[in-house]
């Protein structure tokens, strides 16, 4: 039980994920995920909940994963084209936070 427990929490650690708080929707971007893969469960995402994500505003969070500047434009292309904007770009670290700052985010 303990395995497949364990192996939960990676696929938890491992999927893009989507959170509803106070401020609004966020997807949340797993840190080690290679990005083809985080390209492609947005994608999903935005195929298989399509009437949620429809006209919405959402924050990227980057969480803990090193924000890429080809990654976050990739991403804003695919969700334009779904009609979902991005109203802010978030990171977990000060680091982060702070190129994203740099960069205009």
């Amino acid at each position: 039980m303990r395995g497949a427990a364990m192996l939960d929490g990676q696929r938890a650690e491992a999927a893009v994920r989507v959170r509803g708080t106070q401020d609004g929707v966020r997807l949340l971007l797993p840190p080690t995920v290679p990005f083809a893969a985080v390209l492609a469960q947005v994608r999903d995402l935005l195929e298989t909940r399509a009437a949620f994500f429809r006209g919405a505003a959402l924050t990227l969070d980057f969480t803990e994963r090193e924000p890429v500047l080809d990654e976050i434009v990739a991403l804003q292309q695919v969700l334009d084209a779904r009609g979902v904007r991005v109203q802010a770009i978030s990171a977990g670290t000060a680091e982060y936070r702070e190129r994203l700052a740099r960069w205009g985010y």
